[in-house]
């Protein structure tokens, strides 16, 4: 009796399609959100393992896991390669959260928002590797800069606004936009970094207390349910730190701290414009019913503030502004440190 050959059928992803220029926003969001679902769920063949990389140097360190610097033997190319210790219940809370980030991060294709380059694990960590930007975060940039004008904070924050509006439009909520998870590229523009606590909620609403403190929304913190609307909130948080070099609810303690978010108490500096000052108001409504980016227009009433007002929408997606600032590179010594000793046994 002949035997039936087994054929294991892989959904490999597909090739993610060029998206610049960007000449249609209505169509190119509908288009999107087609290659979003396509993409979300399939499975990623593995082009590499963790013997094809040397580990140099930890960059960053989260609740969930640390990122590393890591250099491809075969050409020499750096990757940020995020890394999760695997836990004994396939149900935990790292783990979902590593799931979901994988997810977004393989299906998301948008100029300002970071994106997966490789997957691969072995029986203790999982990898997500990701392009390597040089200037670091925004936080850094801010801490050396003390506080940006309003036209730096102006050409920052257009692009968030816009990576906000398409990943809302895929129903994917960030949850902790925040200096720190906003990259810069050599050429001044941004990447939205760190997935980690990004959920797609479709209609329904999600309840999850998450965020970073100083950044969280007040809806979050009252545990009412709530969607998109509490990036827009974070989004008022960070224009204002931009421009002021600090955040508008900072106190000595948490609890403090989200009581003043909750009252939305917060002074203005006086060197922020009028325009400004209106816009971060209108940003941070403890009333769902007046925030912008939560009202009938969207993010429309946004861009279309007088802030913003003779901003090249068109031209900023397709990264054909000048930047008004450029990063200064962090200087990332490339000899090999202790914290890579314990990937290296496994």
């Amino acid at each position: 009796m002949k035997k039936k050959s087994i054929i294991r059928r892989v959904k490999v992803l597909p090739q993610k399609r060029n998206i610049l220029p960007i000449q249609d926003w209505k169509n190119f969001l509908i288009e999107g959100e087609k290659e979003f679902n396509a993409l979300y769920d399939g499975l990623i063949v593995p082009k590499h393992n963790k013997d094809d990389f040397d580990f140099i140097k930890l960059i960053a360190e989260g609740t969930y896991g640390q990122v590393y610097l890591a250099q491809l033997r075969e050409n020499e190319t750096k990757y940020a390669i995020k890394v999760v210790k695997k836990s004994k219940e396939e149900s935990s809370k790292p783990i979902h959260n590593y799931l979901v980030e994988k997810k977004v991060l393989q299906a998301i294709n948008f100029p300002f928002c970071i994106q997966l380059e490789m997957f691969f694990q072995c029986p203790e960590y999982i990898y997500l590797c990701l392009p390597y930007h040089p200037c670091g975060d925004l936080f850094k940039q801010l801490r050396k800069n003390r506080k940006f004008k309003e036209t730096v904070s102006r050409f920052y924050g257009a692009q968030v606004v816009l990576a906000l509006e398409y990943l809302h439009y895929l129903s994917v909520v960030h949850r902790d936009i925040k200096p720190e998870n906003i990259l810069l590229q050599n050429n001044g523009y941004i990447k939205l970094t760190d997935f980690g606590l990004s959920k797609r909620i479709h209609e329904k609403r999600t309840y999850t207390f998450c965020g970073t403190p100083e950044y969280v929304a007040p809806e979050v913190i009252l545990h009412k349910g709530y969607g998109t609307s509490v990036d827009w909130w974070s989004f008022g948080v960070l224009l204002y730190e931009l421009t002021s070099g600090s955040t508008p609810f900072k106190a000595l303690h948490c609890l403090e701290t989200y009581g003043k978010i909750i009252t939305a108490t917060y002074t203005n500096p006086p060197y922020f414009t009028q325009q400004l000052d209106d816009l971060v108001e209108n940003l941070l409504q403890v009333d769902l019913s007046k925030r912008f980016g939560n009202l009938k227009s969207g993010s429309d009433d946004i861009k279309n503030h007088l802030w913003f007002q003779g901003t090249d929408w068109t031209a900023l997606y397709n990264c054909s502004l000048p930047s008004p600032y450029m990063p200064l590179t962090v200087c990332t010594d490339s000899s090999r440190d202790s914290s890579v000793n314990e990937l290296n046994k496994f």
